[in-house]
């Protein structure tokens, strides 16, 4: 309930569309953190993440990147 009255105090919402708006804001975030999590555990790995075997040189006319 805490959570609920900060929501509402932050946005400062008078409608039902306000609290649905921060509902959304809040929700889309979570939601895609959750679903990246349930990736990384069922491929065993975060994405994009290397496996420290390879390298890769990235050149560019300012300057050559070891990666």
């Amino acid at each position: 309930m805490k959570l609920a009255q900060s929501i509402f105090e932050a946005y400062q919402s008078e409608t039902v569309e306000d609290i649905q708006e921060a509902l959304k804001d809040i929700g889309e975030p979570l939601f895609e953190a959750m679903v990246q999590g349930e990736m990384n555990h069922h491929l065993g790995y975060d994405l994009n993440s290397k496996n420290g075997k390879n390298t890769k040189i990235v050149v560019m006319d300012i300057h050559t990147l070891d990666t």
